[in-house]
């Protein structure tokens, strides 16, 4: 137990003789008290010893360089560091004094046990005691501390916030991370406030893990230059790229992937055009061949979702696809503007590389597709394509804010035609 201490903004001799008179007023010492020390200069000062000589106190000193000699100073010096100061902030001393005032007074000297009754064991104390630290509880009732020993020593019951984890992230398809589960969470229709930190640990105490393979391979879809190449407009003077957008079909970004598929010998090709105002697909087209027919077809489907006024541009990168009369004559005939990025740079197209990477990492990576047909697998995407606006969250940041949300639900909050 701590009877006398003392603080201040400096280590001289009236802190010492401060702290000794808090304890001499506190506890009575009879004469031939030890008050003992290490060979700090203030501990050797003319006021702390007539102090001392005034109430029958002699004095002791440990040996010089040896810590070892004052063993339980030391003990109590790392014990209010540990639980009271380190890995904590404050904002001025007065608050620092404070802190250190109420975890001396009201919870060490109170809660801290010389010894556990009952049978509980050193251990579990010290467990009730982390416990009631973190949770700042500063009380002074035994009531108390057994009602919290018998918390933690008690059987546990059903992990409902695991089972809540665990069926948010298969409603993702097992595909997204601890921080969608956690904005799901809050989601719900009676909403489940926890930090992340807790998700995550419950995602990891059940192996609940998203499943993304290493190897990755990539189509290529450039055939050489053919006619001129149409201007760069997201990019910048600098070299960086602007793939923001105001309002919806202000700019679209469209490229083309490839899927193998082990247990079919076609393969599928996906060419969707993406919004750039939310990463909606506004429209896509799958094939086993990356022919004119499966970009014409995409274009025209978003051509098709167009209003009265809407004129945006389309970028792409230098692939063949997009540079075919076809394709050309479809973008004049609705107003939609081309651009195209620079040769062998495909952060120029970074949007849309974006986009494809969460589609494979949270649609096709990490599964087995073995058994599986173009034609099943054609319905899965398609599938997933329909729900990445509809059910998949995003973050949206709104008002200097992020804001987890569908974009449908979005963009009908915002008073937007989804």
């Amino acid at each position: 137990m701590v009877v006398g201490w003392s603080m201040g903004e400096r280590i001289d001799a009236g802190l010492a003789d401060d702290a000794l008179g808090m304890a001499i007023a506190r506890r009575k010492p009879p004469e031939g008290c030890v008050h003992h020390s290490d060979h700090g200069s203030r501990y050797a000062s003319l006021l702390l010893g007539r102090t001392m000589r005034e109430h029958g106190i002699g004095p002791s000193m440990g040996s010089a360089a040896s810590p070892w000699d004052n063993a339980p100073t030391e003990s109590l010096m790392g014990t209010i560091k540990c639980e009271c100061v380190h890995a904590r902030t404050f904002d001025s001393r007065e608050q620092a004094a404070l802190e250190i005032f109420e975890y001396i007074e009201c919870f060490y000297n109170r809660l801290e046990p010389a010894g556990v009754r009952g049978g509980a064991c050193r251990a579990a104390a010290r467990r009730v005691i982390a416990t009631c630290k973190r949770k700042w509880v500063t009380f002074t009732f035994k009531s108390t501390y057994y009602h919290q020993l018998g918390h933690l020593t008690a059987p546990e019951g059903p992990d409902w916030l695991g089972d809540a984890v665990e069926e948010e992230f298969e409603a993702e398809h097992r595909s997204r991370g601890c921080r969608t589960v956690w904005a799901r969470l809050r989601m719900r229709e009676e909403p489940i406030v926890v930090s992340e930190k807790r998700v995550r640990a419950k995602m990891r105490e059940r192996g609940l893990r998203v499943c993304y393979a290493g190897r990755r391979r990539r189509y290529s879809s450039y055939a050489g230059e053919v006619g001129d190449r149409p201007p760069n407009l997201p990019l910048r003077a600098d070299g960086t790229h602007d793939f923001r957008a105001g309002a919806p079909n202000e700019g679209w970004v469209t490229d083309i992937t490839e899927f193998r598929l082990p247990g079919d010998a076609r393969r599928a090709y996906l060419l969707p055009v993406v919004d750039l105002f939310d990463g909606k697909p506004v429209a896509w087209s799958i094939s086993p061949r990356p022919d004119a027919a499966l970009a014409n077809s995409s274009l025209e489907a978003a051509c098709a979702q167009l209003g009265e006024g809407d004129r945006p541009f389309c970028h792409s990168d230098g692939g063949c696809h997009y540079r075919w009369g076809g394709w050309a004559r479809i973008c004049e005939l609705h107003g939609v503007t081309r651009s195209m990025s620079r040769k062998g740079r495909s952060p120029d197209n970074a949007a849309c590389e974006w986009f494809f990477g969460n589609l494979k990492n949270e649609m096709f990576y990490g599964r087995d597709w073995r058994g599986v047909s173009y034609e099943q697998f054609a319905a899965t995407l398609d599938e997933w394509m329909r729900r990445y606006s509809t059910h998949r969250i995003k973050a949206f940041r709104e008002d200097g804010r992020t804001v987890y949300d569908t974009i449908d639900n979005r963009r009908r909050r915002l008073g937007l035609a989804t």
